[in-house]
Parts: structure tokens; sequence; C-alpha cells
């Protein structure tokens, strides 16, 4: 019987689709948005495929490689290159939604997104004095914690460190999964509660630029609403996210081009910090 069973199996296995695994790295870099290099990807995308090995029914080892690589890619600390640009002129922040290409690069269609953070800290602002911001996104797959380093730009282009871990629903950081976002924020605060210091409500508008079919930056037109506070304020910003493999002398031709051709002028603050700013100035 056990042999039987064993030969079933194998049947089984060995009738499935057999699995391209260049494909299943590039569907998990497509997962990530292209936000993660796929030398990075391959590591544990080959080390899920080697675990998933001898499961029966490998129909199913796709998609449980995708899952399980999300969930470790999301841990991942990534240096986050991008420009940030004011945009003051309603016109032109119509007018740059619409363009075909920019500094030489193709700009595909424009597609629209709601964003919703929440800005979290202790009461006496530990995460903050430690040079950090802790925003709560709420996405399709649960709520995105992420901690991001605050440093000064050079220019327009703004470096920091960010590290991010996925909830199914908001938790203490106690509760969070075991991550890196956990441990440095639970060293920074200790056992003081973290508390919601402002929310923003985005709409943006996000195109991709490419050059002969390749993506090299994320460009997002955002129309920002800073909930809390009275007056409502709103606000308008350009970003270029550079993709990680991509060299950063690219970035400068972008923006080269964005202050020549349009006259947009750099913004030296993060959402976080021009948020806080603005509740700051009515307390």
């Amino acid at each position: 019987i056990r042999d039987r069973h064993e030969i079933a199996r194998q049947t089984i296995k060995l009738a499935a689709v057999q699995i391209d695994r260049e494909s299943l790295i590039d569907e998990v870099v497509l997962d990530m948005r292209q936000t993660v290099p796929r030398t990075v990807v391959a590591q544990p995308g080959d080390q899920l495929l080697a675990k998933y090995d001898d499961v029966a029914i490998q129909t199913f080892v796709p998609m449980l490689v995708r899952r399980e690589a999300r969930g470790l890619l999301s841990a991942v600390n990534l240096t986050e290159v991008e420009a940030k640009f004011k945009v003051t002129d309603p016109q032109l922040f119509w007018h740059l939604q619409t363009i075909g290409e920019l500094a030489g690069c193709e700009l595909t269609p424009p597609r629209s997104k709601p964003v919703w953070d929440t800005y979290l800290d202790s009461a006496r602002r530990r995460i903050l004095r430690a040079g950090f911001s802790c925003r709560q996104r709420e996405t399709r797959d649960g709520i995105e914690m992420a901690l991001k380093s605050l440093a000064s730009p050079e220019g327009s282009i703004h470096h920091r460190s960010e590290w991010q871990v996925t909830l199914p629903a908001g938790r203490p950081p106690a509760e969070w999964p075991e991550s890196q976002v956990r441990d440095r924020v639970l060293r920074i605060i200790g056992t003081e509660p973290v508390l919601p210091l402002f929310r923003l409500e985005q709409t943006r508008i996000i195109r991709q630029l490419q050059r002969d079919g390749q993506p090299l930056a994320e460009l997002s037109m955002d129309s920002v609403c800073l909930a809390d506070g009275d007056p409502v304020h709103i606000f308008h910003e350009l970003e270029i996210e550079l993709l990680p493999t991509v060299p950063k002398g690219k970035l400068v031709e972008i923006i080269q081009n964005l202050q020549e051709q349009w006259q947009l002028e750099a913004e030296p603050l993060s959402k976080f910090e021009r948020g806080l700013a603005l509740l700051d100035a009515e307390s």
C-alpha cells in the first residue's frame, strides 16, 4: 500500500506542469513593483523552490513561492533614492500627468491610486527624536508598516533607509511579525505605546519611465491632503524614484530636465516632515 501511494505521488508530481524558474523570479519582481533587484529576489526564490521540491502537487508551488517570497522581501532594507519637487501651479500639475516623454524616456500611461497613510509615534515622539518616521499604510494585502530614516537631501535627491513589514490588521509593535521594523521600533519606544500623529490622504498618479522597454524609475504625481486639523491643507508634489539597479546618474539627468524645461523647485521636506510642520503650526 505504501508503495502504491509513493507511485501515485510521483505520478502526480511528474504529470504537473514544469516550473519555469526564470519566469517565476520575474513574477516575484513584478509582485514587488520592481523595487527589489532581480539578484536579490533570486536568492529566496531558489531557497523556496528547493523547500517545495518534494511537494506532491507541483502545480501549487509557484503560488506558494510567490506568497512566501513577498513576505521575506518585504523586510529587506532598501535605500530609497528619489527626487522631490513642489508643484504649485494646478495647470502644470495636470499637464505633467499627460506628457509622453521626460528626459529622453518614454512614460507609460498614467494610473490612479488612492493612498492612506497614518504616521505613528510615542507620546514623547521617541521615533522622531531617534531620526525616523513610522508610517502605517493601508493596502490591499493588509497594513504595511514602514520605518524610514530622516536625512537632509542633497539638493532635490533624498536618500533614506527603509524597512517594511505587512500585518493582516493594525496591531501594537510588540505584536508585529518578527522583522527589523518591529525590533528597531521596540528598541526606540521601549514599553511606550504608539499613537497616531496625523493622517495623509493622497491621490497618486503613477507612471513609469522606460527606455527601450526597460523600466528606469517611477514618476508619482501626488495630491496630498492633511486630513487632521482645521483648515484642511492640500499640497501637490512630483516624485521620481529610481529603481535600485539604475545608476544614480540617470536621476541627475531627469532632475536637470525638470528644472530646466519645467522650472520646478526642489522640495527639501518629506511628506512626513511637511505634514508634521503643518500640524505643529496649528497647535
